[in-house]
């Protein structure tokens, strides 16, 4: 599996969209304090020495104790390495003291120091953070109780055997490549995960800034791993790849093996032999924004592991909102706010850069299509679908990956909309196994609101009554959703003659509405709510709903009751009458 691409992905989303959560771990001094100032120092004393598990005569790792006086019980993290060249080896570790003098003991790979073939004499740092990740302590060049030969130690389980292979890839039939490939061939003693990274390639003129890395499980014997570069950043070098600068083993658990350095193609290639890149579009301005819903959850089988600070700041956030501030061709900043429960908001500094080279999750080129590389990467678009974001159906671009990084099982997955490419959605989901126990980090962050596409509503109508008798009034309610206030409400009442009349109400904090009208006409009426929408959601019109006006019962008139009275007078009368006839005869 590559994870490159999808590896400075995860990086660059972890500073980029939490930079409050992130920004703490940078920006300590490094200084060498009282312990009473800050709970625990270093002593400067260290025990040292060479452990075999494997009793095959050389050593597993180097075991170095670091002596610690701890004033104020508590968490600490102590980080130690050497340094050689660009590399290092080192070990860190996070545990709880109690006061008094401690000695907490860190492991340097063995397989790492012999691939170095450097002996090491002394540790080039030691730094003591507290529970915060704040630094309190640090020393340097500390000696070791002796030399300790890079003889001494287990060689690695797999080395590179110097040997590549190349060819150039056309994926979709165009006649041009999308990819370099550099088969990179590792001779395995020792079945296990191994990872391989080459980056930079050397032109006649100068250097091309492409890579590639992966992960995999290696069986004992010669193998080969394939790398892919991407074919659009060479051709925009306009250079002419003749080697490869780098190429790295590293060990499961991202530990150095072995590189080498400046290794010959088998052919010079031709920039103009690879597919120019796409048309970079960018499909947002300025005054474009959007919201989005961030939750985070941290579980751990270790009874007695704690729940990072950033999982309990993820619950206070309400929401984090993105608001692209400039757009001079490819290159946009855009201004961050987070937003918390309490009503407070925090403001980093704004973010910027040009999205034709470097990646910024929160907007990329719009209208990519499947395979398309995302720039600043070597990730390509998944697929494309339909999914719904702050109430509209939207085709996004999606980029999925998974594999295992520095020790840890990622997951991710990022929806882009196609049109815009706004960030819709974001999964991370990090496992990391220490010992027997398994702690697990996710964070998901969902657009729940954005200006860049009107949100569809709905209108609802109803009425108080499907008869009514002339004269009196009818009470036509409903509500508009999602829950919108202030919003003027149009009711159409339509008479029995054809003819309309409209009468206006406002929705309520719960985006209610209701009017109380008496009809003027007898017969069917009928009457329907609509809304004209607005900068950010669209109009609405409910369905019709009919009632009829009925004449009122002619004995309840006024003119009815004297007719009534006068009939039944004359009925008395013409009955007295009969009466006394009948009688005289």
């Amino acid at each position: 599996m590559r994870i490159d691409g999808s590896k400075i992905i995860t990086v660059m989303s972890v500073f980029l969209l939490f930079p409050t959560m992130v920004l703490p771990f940078f920006g300590a001094q490094i200084r060498q304090v009282s312990g009473d100032e800050f709970g625990a120092v270093l002593t400067s004393i260290i025990y040292d020495q060479g452990i075999d598990t494997d009793n095959d005569g050389s050593f597993n790792y180097l075991s170095v104790g670091i002596e610690v006086n701890v004033t104020v019980a508590g968490d600490y993290n102590i980080n130690a390495y050497s340094l050689f060249g660009r590399f290092d080896v080192g070990y860190s570790q996070s545990v709880s003291l109690d006061v008094g003098i401690h000695v907490v003991y860190l492991r340097f790979d063995g397989a790492t120091i012999y691939s170095l073939g450097l002996n090491l004499t002394n540790i080039s740092s030691i730094s003591l953070y507290d529970e915060n990740y704040n630094l309190i302590g640090n020393l340097r060049n500390i000696p070791f109780s002796r030399t300790y030969f890079y003889t001494e130690f287990d060689a690695p389980g797999a080395k590179l055997t110097g040997v590549i292979c190349d060819k150039g890839v056309d994926t979709d039939g165009d006649g041009f490549f999308n990819f370099l490939e550099i088969g990179v061939e590792i001779d395995v003693t020792e079945a296990g995960d191994y990872k391989v990274q080459a980056y930079g390639l050397l032109g006649e003129f100068g250097y091309i800034s492409v890579g590639d890395s992966q992960s995999s499980f290696l069986n004992v014997g010669i193998q080969v791993i394939y790398l892919r570069f991407d074919g659009t950043t060479i051709y925009s070098s306009g250079l002419n790849p003749t080697s490869v600068s780098s190429i790295s083993l590293y060990s499961a658990n991202y530990e150095f093996l072995e590189e080498l350095r400046e290794i010959p193609l088998s052919r010079t290639y031709s920039y103009s032999e690879f597919g120019a890149p796409i048309p970079i579009s960018v499909g947002v301005k300025a005054g474009d924004w959007a919201k989005y819903n961030i939750t985070g959850t941290w579980q751990s089988t270790d009874q007695s592991a704690t729940e990072p600070s950033e999982i309990e700041a993820f619950r206070e956030l309400e929401w984090v909102k993105f608001e692209i501030q400039n757009v001079s061709n490819t290159y946009i900043t855009i201004l961050q706010t987070y937003h918390y429960k309490n009503g407070t908001d925090q403001s980093p500094p704004p973010m910027s850069g040009d999205i034709s080279k470097s990646f910024i999750p929160i907007v990329i080129p719009s209208n990519l299509s499947e395979g398309d590389v995302i720039p600043g990467t070597a990730a390509t678009i998944n697929g494309t679908i339909t999914r719904s974001y702050s109430g509209v159906n939207r085709v996004v671009n999606y980029l999925g990956y998974s594999g295992s990084f520095l020790g840890i099982n990622m997951t991710q997955i990022m929806y882009w909309d196609k049109a815009t490419g706004i960030l819709c959605e974001m999964f991370m989901e990090n496992s990391m196994s220490t010992d027997s126990y398994v702690t697990t980090t996710s964070t998901l962050l969902v657009m729940i609101e954005t200006n860049l596409w009107k949100m569809t509503t709905e209108l609802s109508c109803s009425v108080s009554k499907d008869t009514l008798t002339e004269g009196d009034s009818i009470i036509v309610s409903g509500s508009l959703s999602p829950a919108l206030s202030g919003k003027a409400v149009t009711l159409t009442y339509k008479r029995p003659d054809g003819s309309t009349l409209n009468r206006t109400v406002t929705t309520g904090s719960d985006g209610s509405y209701s009017d109380s009208y008496a009809p003027d006409a007898n017969g069917p009426w009928s009457v329907a709510a609509s809304w004209e929408g607005d900068s950010m959601y669209n109009g609405a019109t409910s369905s019709s709903k009919s009632f009829v006006v009925t004449l009122k019962p002619f004995i309840e008139t006024p003119l009815g009751m004297a007719t009534i009275g006068v009939g039944i007078i004359v009925v008395v009368i013409a009955t007295i009458v009969l009466v006394l006839r009948k009688r005289r005869s």
